[in-house]
């Protein structure tokens, strides 16, 4: 990071000290997370840079949530979503994050609906870690009502999709919420 801002290479330094503040907050320093973030969100726009901007703000968002500042996290995550429409790459990320913050505070019908937009949006291109990863938060909503046969069969659809013997932390924990909804 200190060569590419020494070297003029400001885009880049910006995306690694993005990056850099959500590994920080993620391992229990989320208030220098937060800084590292916004500095790199600073830099970017100094530069006009707006490519990756709602990813940017969904890392502060996470690192906002880590640092238990719930509804600025939240407010950051709709930021994240409407700040640059056409750039739908992040798009499911985003649905996925603020809708395990929306189910962690509560709003359990707001979250659904989130991981739902979210399976919709990674179906549509074809993200299926995404799609996993919104599906498994989905199943929990929808095992915690009672609706335990459709959580499953949710699950079930992706993990049989899924590639044999490729083994991820989403793929874990939608196999270990399976488990736990066939007892």
């Amino acid at each position: 990071m200190r060569d590419a801002d020494e070297k003029g290479f400001s885009q880049a330094a910006g995306w690694a000290r993005a990056a850099l503040g959500w590994a920080r907050a993620q391992q229990g320093e989320p208030a220098e997370g937060i800084e590292l973030i916004r500095r790199a969100m600073d830099d970017l726009t100094a530069i006009q840079t707006r490519v990756s901007m709602p990813w940017f703000l969904t890392l502060l968002g996470e690192a906002q949530a880590v640092d238990r500042q719930y509804d600025q996290a939240l407010a950051t995550f709709g930021e994240a979503l409407t700040i640059n429409p056409e750039e739908r790459l992040y798009r499911p990320y985003t649905l996925i994050n603020r809708g395990e913050l929306l189910a962690q505070t509560g709003e359990r019908d707001l979250a659904e609906l989130d991981f739902r937009a979210s399976i919709d949006e990674a179906g549509s291109m074809g993200a299926n870690g995404h799609d996993l990863r919104a599906a498994t938060g989905l199943a929990r909503l929808l095992s915690a009502r009672g609706a335990t046969e459709e959580a499953a069969s949710l699950l079930r659809r992706r993990l049989e999709a899924s590639i044999t013997g490729f083994d991820t932390v989403d793929i874990a924990a939608a196999r270990a919420l399976q488990t736990d909804l066939s007892r």
